[in-house]
């Protein structure tokens, strides 16, 4: 968990979302590729494309490897999540 009471996974994947969206994130279904992971994070109080509200969805563009997060955790399988957390913090480390 971050210190700011969710995943750090999704608190990491979210703050890279900002970075190329800006904040606040606007409403909507958003993508993005951070450090070799397609992103698509729900902003919306609605599901959309079997995306639950506030859910991120995660997959890799190179290898085998799929994640579904939201605020108080997920899943993640094909890497771990201390790698999914390692590229999120390598692409925050970049963009500041």
């Amino acid at each position: 968990m971050s210190d700011k009471g969710v995943s750090e996974a999704y608190y990491l994947a979210v703050q890279n979302m900002a970075a190329v969206h800006g904040a606040p994130l606007p409403k909507g279904l958003l993508t993005a590729n951070v450090e070799g992971w397609d992103l698509t994070l729900n902003t919306t109080d609605e599901s959309i494309d079997d995306l639950p509200p506030y859910n991120l969805r995660a997959a890799h563009d190179t290898y085998l490897a799929f994640a579904i997060f939201g605020p108080d955790g997920g899943v993640i399988g094909g890497a771990s999540e201390d790698d999914f957390i390692h590229a999120m913090n390598k692409a925050t480390t970049h963009a500041s």
